[in-house]
């Protein structure tokens, strides 16, 4: 019974604010999903696309060029989502890894996955770069 008033309470809470009071714990894992799977729907459903240029100082040639195209902002998106969905992959499976292995080898999946999370940690970090610097083309 009181685990469906909690989840009714984080219902209503996501209906009103959209985010419950229990999504703040671990907002990596709250909100990187949900910014991966709506840069994959804006990339496959969208219809614009960022110029990359600064369009009050920018030449109709530089306008006109590659950096506004829509595959380039196609693959700019994929580069955010991807780096994003990798280190949700690595961060789930280290945990994994580690968690099944026997006591023996914890330790040493442990040095090995250290490894794979910094790249996922890497990987995320480009993402979010990109992110902030496009931000405000991140509409349909």
């Amino acid at each position: 019974m009181m685990r469906l008033l909690r989840r009714s309470k984080r219902f209503i809470q996501r209906g009103r604010r959209g985010w419950a009071d229990g999504d703040t714990w671990d907002f990596t894992s709250y909100l990187t999903p949900i910014l991966a799977d709506m840069l994959a729907h804006l990339r496959e459903h969208g219809g614009s696309y960022a110029c990359l240029h600064d369009l009050s100082t920018a030449t109709v040639e530089e306008v006109m060029s590659h950096e506004c195209s829509p595959e380039l902002w196609h693959n700019l998106l994929l580069r955010m989502e991807y780096g994003l969905r990798y280190f949700l992959w690595t961060a789930d499976y280290s945990d994994l890894a580690i968690l099944t292995a026997d006591k023996e080898t914890r330790h040493e999946i442990a040095m090995k996955w250290h490894e794979v999370e910094e790249r996922g940690y890497k990987a995320a970090e480009t993402s979010l770069a990109l992110l902030g610097k496009y931000w405000a083309w991140l509409w349909d």
